[in-house]
């Protein structure tokens, strides 16, 4: 992700990056995302499971993706963390669902 970020900065003013297993976003929420950007350091969408769904900066922070423990419960919790101990300035987005497990597809709901 830090790369990404890297390589989309160099050419934008601003970026997110969305996971490709929340089917709760919606396009208002990333319209919101890039909009709260305009006034935020970070925008970040948490789920439920402790991750998140949506990921935005405006610059460069590469200690946000370092001593994360990546696919864990508490990668929400470290991020934010960071953001606050570097006095990032941050906006949270609506916590949804998002699908680790074939099962969380019924679980939710949700159809194919």
């Amino acid at each position: 992700m830090s790369n990404a970020f890297d390589d989309v900065l160099s050419r934008h003013e601003k970026v997110i990056i969305v996971g490709s297993d929340c089917p709760e976003i919606s396009p208002k929420i990333i319209n919101d995302a890039f909009e709260f950007l305009d006034k935020s350091d970070l925008v970040i969408g948490p789920t439920y499971d402790g991750g998140y769904y949506l990921l935005g900066i405006k610059k460069r922070h590469p200690f946000l993706f370092s001593g994360i423990s990546w696919g864990s419960e508490t990668v929400f919790s470290q991020t934010l963390q960071k953001a606050e101990t570097h006095q990032l300035h941050h906006k949270l987005l609506v916590k949804l669902n998002d699908v680790d497990y074939a099962g969380d597809w019924e679980d939710h709901g949700w159809d194919l």
